[in-house]
């Protein structure tokens, strides 16, 4: 037999092993193949060179469009496309519309990812909504974006709602109930402080000569509206805003004392958050982050005392860090904002003077672990103007400083930064953000929309200054105040599309 005779089982062994180390072999090359694969190496048969590629994600809004790389049709609707790392052009275009354009450096091994294109159309189509004879004090939209909320300066506590989700344009009236306003005066006016998340209740404040007052309106109950300076007479407050965007809940803040309140519509004691502050804000329920004078250390010079007068700090939960350190100012000098994305806490601090503002990311996180290190920015803001806002786009992706027509934006799901200027003839006022990735603004009476990195602006309509573009929900249409089409009236409501009928 075979297995009995000792040099074919040798044999027979010798085999085995070679056939196992082959197997191995082919084994180990596909693993290889795989890794090199999925990072993005393939072979390139016109030239018999190894390359390595990329992946790029592109997606087409509002309809399926046709998208181009370097001029050459890719195809239609949203495309998964791999190619070789280098540079390309990006184009989307589809009939109608005015193309959207991008230019990108593609790494080996990188994916990019466009999900954010909008084709503008190339005539929006024009409509009144509803004609002003006077210049309204509101026009705003709820976060949702559905309603739209309008009060006029004929009446002071009475008001006009939209439900921009219904085709048809059936204004609701409604009024204040009687008693709401302590000071029902003429020249008084009233102006949106923030708008709760439940898209129903907004805080408006009511100047009128010799002070001023806050209201909570319920706009799906307007009877339930109340007078919060009147519910919290106990608390002496300037400023109030809405913690973690619930109505019922308030952050009260006496800027001549520098004391900063929480109450509750349903609490009867309000409790102190911080005291001897200079401005503040909040996210959510327990993150904020403030401006507050330092203790002077009498061994340092005076130009020490200057320069590190103010220490920036921020709170989360019970934990309270120090992160920066700025000049003696007033709180209009400081741009303070913060935010949550992708899991990790921003926070931003500006100073007009310096024209720059720094970008942390999780400094309580990184304090909390060592409280002696130096903590750095992720990056550095500048602008050449002195800077006047900062802010958080919808999704709180970008950051953007503004000074004038200069923008400087951190995209920090990339972790690249953006500078670039708008149109130099008129300066503009604050822009805002019209998504996650587009900011809208009015200039010369025209109303822009352009990329959070300076590209694709498009001029949209012709637009009043002084009231910022709205929007719907599905961003179908915008809504803006047009020059009027009589000299009896203030201005025209525009219904901007943003769609082109098919």
């Amino acid at each position: 037999m075979d297995y009995l005779d000792p040099d074919k089982k040798r044999q027979h062994t010798q085999r085995l092993f070679i056939g196992y180390g082959l197997m191995a072999v082919l084994i180990g090359l596909g693993t290889i193949l795989l890794v090199l694969f999925a990072y993005g190496f393939s072979f390139d048969r016109s030239t018999g060179s190894i390359i390595q590629n990329g992946l790029v994600f592109v997606d087409t809004n509002p309809v399926a469009s046709n998208v181009y790389i370097d001029g050459e049709l890719r195809g239609r609707g949203d495309q998964r496309l791999v190619l070789p790392s280098g540079d390309y052009s990006i184009e989307i275009q589809e009939p109608g519309y005015r193309s959207w354009h991008k230019d990108i450096s593609l790494l080996g091994g990188s994916l990019l990812r466009f999900s954010y294109p909008l084709l503008i159309p190339e005539d929006v189509e024009t409509s009144v909504y509803r004609r002003f004879d006077a210049a309204p004090n509101i026009l705003s939209t709820s976060p949702d974006r559905r309603w739209l909320l309008l009060q006029e300066s004929s009446q002071v506590d009475a008001f006009v709602l939209y439900d921009l989700n219904q085709g048809i344009n059936l204004p609701t009236f409604f009024s204040l109930p009687v008693g709401v306003l302590e000071q029902e005066v003429d020249n008084s006016e009233l102006t949106i402080v923030e708008w709760s998340n439940d898209n129903r209740h907004v805080i408006v404040k009511h100047s009128f000569d010799g002070g001023e007052e806050f209201v909570l309106l319920d706009i799906d109950e307007p009877n339930r509206s109340q007078n919060l300076t009147d519910r919290f007479s106990n608390i002496p407050f300037t400023d109030i805003s809405l913690v973690d965007k619930q109505f019922d809940q308030y952050h009260l803040f006496n800027r001549s004392l520098g004391v900063l309140q929480r109450a509750g519509l349903e609490q009867d004691d309000p409790s102190i958050v911080l005291e001897d502050i200079i401005t503040y804000r909040s996210h959510g329920d327990d993150a904020l982050v403030y401006a507050k004078e330092l203790p002077v250390i009498e061994k340092e010079s005076t130009d020490d005392i200057q320069r590190k007068a103010v220490g920036i700090f921020m709170s989360l939960e019970d934990r309270t860090y120090q992160i920066d350190a700025l000049p003696k100012a007033p709180a209009s000098d400081y741009l303070l904002d913060i935010a949550q994305f992708d899991e990790s806490w921003y926070v931003v601090i500006g100073f007009t003077g310096n024209k720059q503002a720094l970008v942390y990311r999780d400094p309580v996180a990184l304090l909390e672990e060592d409280q002696l290190r130096t903590l750095l920015p992720v990056t550095t803001l500048r602008t050449e103007g002195e800077p006047t806002y900062v802010s958080f786009s919808g999704n709180a992706r970008n950051i953007a400083l503004q000074a004038g027509t200069e923008f400087s934006v951190y995209d920090a799901e990339r972790e690249q930064s953006h500078t670039f200027r708008v149109n130099d003839q008129e300066a503009i006022p604050r822009a805002q953000w019209m998504d996650g990735h587009r900011l809208v603004y009015i200039q010369n009476e025209e109303m822009y929309v352009i990329d959070f990195d300076g590209t694709n602006q498009q001029s949209i309509a012709e637009c009043l200054p002084g009231y910022q573009p709205l929007f719907d929900t599905e961003y179908r249409f915008s809504y803006c105040i047009g020059s009027p089409d009589d000299s009896d009236r203030f201005g025209l409501l525009h219904r901007l599309s943003l769609r082109v009928e098919e």
